[in-house]
């Protein structure tokens, strides 16, 4: 699976950011908190993990924020390697929230 292919789709009644794969699907799941996401976990089957589908997963949940003036609270453990990687999206973080840390290989 080309994740720059992922078919994405954004369901605001369940608070996700989905993607339907061969095997399962893959999500980013959310909080709405007035005017921030709080993205709180990141989920990809495991036959599709190390390939870049969690990064594009959470990379268009901040492009979403961006476009509708929302902030991001980066709860998920694996937002802030993404955030690190992607410096172009550390103006949405809330102040106080965690700083993006080194990504570890």
């Amino acid at each position: 699976m080309d994740p720059a292919r992922l078919q994405i789709e954004h369901d605001p009644e369940s608070g996700r950011f989905q993607a339907a794969l061969e095997c399962g699907q893959a999500y980013v799941a959310y909080r709405r908190r007035g005017d921030a996401l709080d993205l709180v976990s990141t989920w990809v089957p495991r036959q599709h993990r190390h390939v870049g589908i969690g990064e594009r997963m959470v990379v268009h949940a901040l492009e979403y924020a961006r476009r509708n003036g929302l902030r991001v609270v980066p709860t998920c453990p694996f937002v802030p390697s993404v955030l690190a990687d992607h410096p172009e999206y550390a103006d949405l973080v809330v102040s106080g929230a965690p700083a993006p840390a080194e990504r570890q290989e």
